[in-house]
């Protein structure tokens, strides 16, 4: 009897099982014991809702389902959702009541032209939410109501120009926006207010020109900012000043004229600054004196750039990385302009500028890790010697030693500079030259020593003669002074050993008397 009913229990477990594999769509494979269904491009046109219940993770990604009404009240302890790539123009109201488990949802290019505050009712432990390549040309009120505990709001690559000033209501755990890519052309700073905790904002890839004195002002928490590619002209002096905490600003791909230096004085906190592809000419004394903490400097693109002060650098004691790439007006570095003697960095790229020599002394270049210097027309002589013995005894440069090419003297036009030999760089004749020139130079000095230190004791010598004859003399002369007034003394008053002189009056009164 007891075989009977395990023999039972065993063919109805069996017939379950393979109720469920029935149930699995076609292209679709289904993990029973991990709970995950993936249909990703399965050809499917509507959400399957013959799925085992206890499901926890779902992919639908890339087909054609078009609608999400009541597909998902049989799934209540879905934790992931995989929409993307479908054809939704709509995801409803209150399509998603009974997901209060869900984490992630991933929604993102479809064809989804708006939202209401229903749109995600019920998903209260949602952390992440992907509308990635929508057609959203508004954010209306509370639009993402319902979401207490969102961390990551992904609204690249909409059409978004309107944001209403409680769009972003209730979101008070988010931690990263991304609004890159949409039609905007002001900071919605309005709307920034609802955003205590916001530690990440991309708003770049939209047409905001300027970035006002209170714009940013709500986002204390701010850490990392991208506004490149926004047609910026200029940064007010107080638009960074409460993003106090940044550490990463991004501004490349502008119109900017000049460094930001009023801005970012406020930033002392800043770690890495992003500022190529602008129309900056020349990068003034102190520029980045106000963030005395930055360590990644990157200068991509900027073909206005021809100079750099020998200043510029001053007051980033702890920079890294430093890139000053493909800038085609920058001839020149003074040996004096990064002020980079210090340990700090450790990587250097100079890659395809129009620099033709290196100072020796630009750098400690013993202590870089990483160095490109290539797509420069260098000039491969022998003040270059020093540069092509570090590359060949460290092996920097390792990847592309072979683009660091010659441009000139004529002759070596073309070659490559760590293929070169010294003879080649005119070495041999220079280094002969200079340490003949050397040895000329140091033995003229010493005998110009030897000859000033003993006409300087000859001299010496005659000055003490001289003054110990005058002395002599001198004496001689006061000792027979002083005998010749005595002598005259001793005539005049022979009686006398001491001559008292009266005063004129007391003498009258003695010649009257």
């Amino acid at each position: 009897m007891v075989v009977n009913v395990r023999l039972m229990l065993i063919a109805l477990v069996m017939m379950c099982r393979s109720f469920a594999s029935a149930l699995c769509p076609i292209r679709c494979t289904c993990h029973e014991k991990k709970l995950i269904v993936n249909c990703k491009k399965a050809s499917l046109d509507v959400v399957p809702i013959t799925l085992n219940p206890e499901l926890r993770e779902l992919h639908l990604s890339h087909n054609q389902i078009r609608s999400v009404k009541a597909s998902f009240s049989f799934y209540q302890s879905l934790e992931f959702l995989d929409l993307s790539n479908n054809n939704l123009a709509d995801v409803g109201r209150k399509n998603f009541a009974v997901q209060h488990n869900m984490r992630i949802l991933f929604l993102n290019q479809n064809k989804i032209s708006e939202l209401s505050n229903q749109s995600f009712y019920g998903l209260t432990s949602l952390r992440l939410l992907n509308l990635n390549e929508n057609a959203l040309t508004a954010l209306p009120s509370h639009a993402f109501a319902g979401l207490p505990q969102l961390e990551k709001l992904d609204l690249s690559r909409n059409q978004v120009s309107l944001i209403d000033a409680e769009a972003f209501a209730g979101l008070i755990k988010l931690k990263t926006l991304l609004l890159r890519n949409n039609k905007l052309t002001s900071v919605p700073s309005l709307a920034f207010y609802h955003l205590p905790n916001l530690v990440k904002l991309d708003i770049g890839r939209n047409a905001l020109r300027e970035i006002g004195a209170s714009s940013l002002s709500a986002l204390t928490a701010l850490e990392d900012l991208s506004l490149d590619k926004c047609e910026i002209v200029s940064l007010h002096s107080s638009s960074l000043l409460r993003v106090n905490h940044l550490r990463r600003l991004q501004i490349e791909d502008n119109n900017l004229s000049e460094i930001p230096s009023d801005s970012i004085q406020h930033l002392k906190n800043l770690e890495e600054l992003i500022i190529g592809r602008n129309r900056i000419a020349r990068i003034e004394a102190f520029a980045f004196r106000g963030a005395p903490k930055l360590k990644i400097l990157d200068i991509r693109h900027d073909h206005q750039l021809s100079y750099i002060d020998k200043d510029a650098f001053l007051g980033i004691p702890l920079l890294l990385k430093l890139i000053i790439e493909h800038c085609p007006k920058l001839k020149l570095l003074h040996a004096s302009t990064l002020h980079l003697q210090k340990k700090s960095l450790k990587y250097l790229s100079l890659r395809g500028n129009h620099i033709a020599s290196l100072p020796y002394n630009l750098i400690n270049w013993q202590q870089l890790q990483y160095i490109d210097i290539r797509g420069n027309p260098f000039t491969c002589n022998c003040s270059l010697l020093w540069l092509w013995e570090l590359l060949r005894q460290r092996n920097l440069s390792k990847e592309h030693r072979d683009e660091i090419i010659c441009a000139e003297p004529g002759n070596l036009r073309g070659h490559r500079f760590l293929s070169l030999s010294l003879s080649e760089m005119a070495c041999y004749e220079s280094k002969h030259t200079i340490i003949t020139g050397s040895v000329i130079v140091a033995t003229l000095c010493a005998l110009c020593s030897i000859i000033l230190s003993v006409w300087c004791k000859t001299r010496l010598f005659l000055f003490i003669r001289s003054k110990q004859k005058y002395e002599n003399e001198f004496k001689e002369d006061l000792t027979y002074y002083e005998k010749g007034r005595f002598l005259d003394k001793q005539v005049m008053f022979p009686h006398s050993t001491m001559i008292y002189i009266q005063s004129p009056i007391k003498s009258s009164s003695v010649s009257q008397v």
